[in-house]
C-alpha cells in the first residue's frame, strides 16, 4: 500500500491545517450513526471479516484525513444517500416470490459516488481495522472520479444495492468494514454491510461482468433493491457468522 502522507487531504493532497481540516467517517457518521436507535449504553458494532472480532463503531469512526472542501463535496453526495436508505421500502416476501423491488426519485449518480467515497476513505485510513487496499490502478481511477465529482459511466465501478427482508437488532444495528469479495468468475469487489438491514456491493474490477451490470444503479430508470433475504439464510452463513459474534460481545 502506497505511504500516506499525513499533512495532505489524501482525495485532493491539498495542505492539511486548522482552518480546513475536518474530521473524515470511513463509514459516514452523517448519514447512518445519528439515525440508529440506542439505549443508554448501546454502542453500534463495527465488523471486519479479515481481523476476527467486532468493535465498538465509535473508536474507529473517524480521522483527519480530508480537506473540509472534499467532505462538503463528498457529504452532498451522502445526503442524497441517506435520503434513499431512510425512504425506499424494505423487501418483505423470499428471494424466489421478490427478487428485487424499484423505486425512483434519486439521484442514483450521488447515490454511487457516496458509496465510491466510503470505500475510498476506507483505503486511505491509517487505522489498521479498515485494511482496504484498492491497488494503485483502481486508487488512482476512483480518486480522479470523486476529485470530478462524477462517474465516467456506471459499469466502470457498478454498485448493487441489497437489503435483508427481516427485520431485527442485530441486522439492524452493524457495520461490516467494506469486505473484498471474489465470485466464482474470479471478479473482484467489495461488500459493505449497514445499519437498517441494508448492503450494498461494489465491483472493482477492470473485468466486464454483465449479471452484476444489469442490476447496479444507473442499469435504469429506477433503483433495483435486491432482495437479500434473511441473514439466516444459508447463502449469507459468512455474514451470519459475524453477527453471531455481535451478539456474543458484550460492549460496555
Amino acid at each position: 500500500m502506497t505511504e500516506i502522507n499525513l499533512t495532505q487531504c489524501r482525495l485532493c493532497g491539498s495542505k492539511l491545517d486548522s482552518s480546513n481540516k475536518r474530521r473524515s467517517h470511513a463509514l459516514t457518521k452523517a448519514s447512518f450513526f445519528d439515525q440508529v436507535p440506542l439505549k443508554s449504553g448501546e454502542h453500534l458494532l463495527l465488523m471486519n471479516i479479515g481481523k476476527p472480532g467486532v468493535y465498538d463503531a465509535g473508536h474507529h469512526a473517524w480521522e483527519y484525513a480530508l480537506c473540509g472542501e472534499c467532505e462538503e463535496k463528498i457529504g452532498k453526495w451522502e445526503d442524497e444517500r441517506e435520503r434513499f436508505l431512510s425512504s425506499a421500502e424494505r423487501p418483505t416476501k423470499s428471494f424466489k416470490e421478490q427478487k428485487f423491488i424499484e423505486t425512483m426519485g434519486f439521484n442514483q449518480e450521488s447515490i454511487a459516488l457516496a458509496c465510491l467515497a466510503d470505500l475510498y476513505r476506507c483505503s486511505v485510513f491509517v487505522d489498521e481495522l479498515y485494511g482496504v487496499d484498492l491497488g494503485e490502478k483502481h486508487s488512482k481511477k476512483i480518486t480522479d472520479i470523486l476529485n470530478r465529482g462524477k462517474l465516467n459511466n456506471f459499469t466502470e465501478y457498478p454498485v448493487v444495492m441489497k437489503r435483508y427482508n427481516n427485520q431485527d437488532e442485530i441486522t439492524d444495528g452493524v457495520f461490516q468494514i467494506p469486505s473484498r469479495v471474489k465470485f466464482k468468475n474470479g471478479i473482484i469487489a467489495y461488500e459493505v454491510i449497514a445499519p437498517r438491514g441494508w448492503s450494498w456491493i461494489i465491483k472493482v474490477d477492470s473485468r466486464s461482468y454483465e449479471l452484476m451490470e444489469k442490476v447496479a444503479l444507473g442499469s435504469c430508470e429506477n433503483i433495483r433493491i435486491m432482495n437479500g433475504g434473511s441473514i439466516y439464510d444459508w447463502q449469507n452463513r459468512r455474514n451470519l457468522s459475524n453477527l453471531m459474534e455481535a451478539v456474543r460481545l458484550n460492549i460496555n
